[in-house]
């Protein structure tokens, strides 16, 4: 794999000597469209549906915990203790947008993030035939998509 010499290389740690911004960073940088960031594991970035650790030492309660309330506003943060779940969305300026959950997993804090793009590609960049923008157009009406659904049933029910 060819590496980019501009690119961020993808962060290392000793304990937590990353911060949420070199992740978020890191994740735009290698395609990803999400971070999960867990107790007990190192972030992970999704890349083409696939979960890859980061080399990053696994994140303690008190690191995840950092790490997501990194982002939040005092409001923010006592809605997140009521509750216990908070979605969000804020931005990294020159980066991206982000929409962010936050939860409590086995008793310590989690979070998922997923990246906006600034820049919304239109239908032809996306590789959708026109009639796909000739359906969003209709004023009104209902759109299906539709499917086969996936046969996984117990061997005694197949015909």
């Amino acid at each position: 794999m060819e590496t980019n010499p501009n690119q961020t290389p993808p962060p290392q740690a000793g304990g937590l000597t990353v911060n949420l911004q070199q992740l978020l960073k890191a994740m735009v940088e290698q395609g990803a469209s999400d971070l999960h960031i867990t107790t007990g594991s190192p972030p992970q970035l999704r890349i083409d549906g696939v979960l890859v650790p980061l080399r990053v030492n696994p994140l303690s309660p008190v690191d995840t915990k950092q790490l997501c309330y990194s982002v939040l506003t005092d409001t923010q943060k006592l809605h997140f203790e009521e509750e216990r779940e908070l979605d969000f969305s804020f931005g990294v300026r020159g980066l991206a947008r982000f929409r962010a959950n936050l939860f409590m997993q086995r008793g310590a804090v989690g979070g998922a993030f997923r990246t906006v793009p600034f820049k919304i590609s239109s239908f032809a960049e996306l590789g959708l035939p026109p009639v796909i923008e000739e359906l969003c157009n209709k004023p009104r009406g209902l759109v299906l998509v539709t499917g086969p659904t996936v046969r996984a049933r117990p061997p005694a029910w197949r015909p």
